[in-house]
C-alpha cells in the first residue's frame, strides 16, 4: 500500500489530534503516502493554522453541521456526521477511522494492518464493542473504501434504543454480505493479556492496548479523551489526559 487517507474526527482537541498525527509520521513506512483528513466538529477554528502546519498533507473540514447535533445532547450522531463528512474527501482504496485520542506506538502497525487487507480482510479492527452487535469499534479501524462509503455512520435506534451504534452498519454488511472481517487481540476485549504479554512501559499504562503478531503494543486509544482534556471525566484508576501526553511524547519525542 503506497496511499492511505485517515479521517480524525476531533472537538477542540489540538494536543489529541497532533500526538496521533505525529505517531503515524513516526512510525508510517518511508514508501507510505498519508493525507490526513481532520474533522473539527464545531464551529471552532482557532487551532487550525497549528494543524495544518504539522504536515503538508492535511485537509481541515470545519463540520458546523455537528454543533447544532451536540446541542441537542447526542454526541454519537455527531461523530458520524463527522466520519461522512471525512469520508467525502477519501481517494484512496482503504481508508483509516479513528478517535482522534488514539496514537500508533509501533513500526508494526502498518505492516500488521497491511497484512490483514493483503489477506482479503475488507475491514480490520484494533478492538470490538462488547455490546449490541459486537462490531468493530470505530475508535480505530481500517475499511476498505468502497465499504466504507456503502454504509451510514449513523447510529440506528428502534423504539427509543439503541440497536447499533456509530459504524456498527459496517459490520452488519460484512456479516450479511459475506465480506471477510477481522481484528487484533487488545486488552479492551482480553484484560488478561496485560499479564500475559506486555512489558513495561505498557503493561501499567492503563488504557486500551492493541497487540500485532508478537504481543507488542501497537496502537492505543485513551477512551474519553475530550471528556478527559476538559476535566469532565473522573473514575479511579483511570489514565488523564495530563498522563497520556506524557505517555505518548516519550514515546515519539
Amino acid at each position: 500500500m503506497k496511499n492511505l487517507d485517515i479521517i480524525i474526527p476531533t472537538f477542540k482537541s489540538y494536543k489529541l489530534a497532533e500526538l496521533l498525527i505525529r505517531s503515524f509520521e513516526k512510525f508510517k513506512p518511508d514508501t507510505l503516502d498519508i493525507k490526513y483528513i481532520v474533522v473539527e466538529n464545531s464551529s471552532d477554528s482557532s487551532y487550525k493554522t497549528k494543524i495544518l502546519s504539522l504536515n503538508s498533507n492535511i485537509k481541515w473540514i470545519q463540520n458546523e453541521k455537528a454543533t447544532s447535533i451536540l446541542v441537542g445532547g447526542n454526541g454519537s450522531d455527531a461523530n458520524a456526521s463527522g466520519i461522512e463528512a471525512g469520508l467525502e474527501l477519501v481517494t484512496t482504496e482503504y481508508v483509516f477511522i479513528c478517535h482522534c485520542d488514539t496514537f500508533v506506538s509501533s513500526e508494526s502497525f502498518f505492516k500488521e494492518i497491511f497484512k490483514k487487507a493483503e489477506e482479503g480482510h475488507e475491514l480490520i479492527g484494533t478492538s470490538t464493542d462488547p455490546s449490541r452487535i459486537k462490531a468493530i469499534h470505530q475508535s480505530g479501524f481500517l475499511a476498505k473504501t468502497s465499504l466504507a462509503k456503502s454504509v451510514s455512520y449513523y447510529p440506528v435506534r428502534v423504539e427509543g434504543s439503541m440497536t447499533h451504534d456509530v459504524g456498527d452498519l459496517l459490520t452488519q454488511k460484512c456479516r450479511d454480505s459475506s465480506i471477510s472481517y477481522t481484528c487484533f487481540r487488545n486488552t479492551f476485549n482480553a484484560p488478561g493479556l496485560v499479564e500475559e504479554n506486555l512489558s513495561s512501559p505498557f503493561k501499567d499504562f492503563h488504557v486500551d492496548r492493541c497487540l500485532d503478531s508478537s504481543g507488542n503494543v501497537m496502537f492505543m486509544h485513551l477512551g474519553r479523551g475530550i471528556e478527559k482534556q476538559f476535566g469532565r471525566y473522573s473514575k479511579p484508576n483511570r489514565v488523564y489526559f495530563p498522563q497520556w501526553v506524557e505517555f505518548c511524547e516519550g514515546i515519539i519525542g
